[in-house]
């Protein structure tokens, strides 16, 4: 149902997904897929030059997929729906064009109309750990965080470990209060997969509820963070409460 360019993607896997798509794209479609991972990566100037390149192709003969990735990309989100909406019902081809859809609704906060998808996705694919992994984001962005840890647990179990399961199970128990607990699970992130930057940003806001803003330890954690993530709106949260920014 999905290829592996495009489970990296749902996965979160993004500088996967970017290997994958360099190594062959399909069509232009992949290419503007391979533009979104990049663009989220906080490669703006690599995506703005990709993007500029397919779009100044002829589009005439694209699918929609095509059309709601540039959508996605330019600030979108309606017109990317629409897209979808055309494909994302054709069948078990077009599984990337639902789990896509779905995305986009928790993007714009569309929150029960997701989770009505998401329950019919279950029905029909109740062993595809790509339909919990997205339940999670959802439950997250609305703030369940029992819920949330339940769906990455799920979405664990069936695909194996992913530092971005261990990144929202972290996130959603420093929210409950669970600070033991998210230790492990950060540590148990940070030895399966220690190039993942994106699990210090954890890692500091459970050290911020534990030890306050002032530790020697936290003001190393956040340097460490800034030098390797590419997150540039995270690396910009770090900026702001950075002691040597109040200085």
């Amino acid at each position: 149902m999905l290829l592996p360019a495009e489970r990296a993607f749902l996965e979160a896997r993004l500088a996967d997904t970017v290997t994958l798509l360099k190594a062959g794209k399909r069509d232009a479609a992949d290419g503007l897929l391979q533009t979104y991972a990049m663009f989220l990566l906080g490669d703006d100037d690599g995506s703005r030059r990709l993007f500029e390149q397919i779009m100044s192709g002829s589009v005439s003969e694209q699918t929609p997929m095509f059309y709601a990735l540039g959508f996605l990309l330019t600030g979108k989100p309606d017109q990317a729906l629409m897209q979808l909406d055309k494909v994302r019902h054709q069948g078990a081809q077009m599984f990337f064009a639902q789990m896509l859809y779905i995305e986009t609704l928790i993007l714009i906060e569309q929150f029960d109309k997701a989770d009505a998808e998401l329950a019919r996705l279950i029905q029909s694919y109740p062993d595809e750990n790509i339909v919990y992994h997205t339940q999670g984001h959802l439950y997250s962005a609305q703030q369940l965080w029992d819920k949330a840890i339940a769906a990455y647990d799920a979405a664990r179990q069936m695909g194996g470990e992913n530092p971005d399961l261990d990144e929202g199970i972290a996130a959603a128990m420093i929210a409950l209060g669970r600070y033991q607990e998210a230790q492990a699970v950060i540590g148990r992130c940070k030895r399966n997969f220690p190039s993942y930057a994106e699990i210090l940003f954890e890692e500091i806001h459970l050290m911020r509820q534990r030890s306050g803003s002032d530790s020697p330890e936290l003001a190393r954690l956040m340097a460490d963070y800034m030098k390797r993530s590419q997150r540039q709106d995270r690396i910009a949260e770090m900026q702001a409460i950075s002691p040597s920014s109040r200085q």
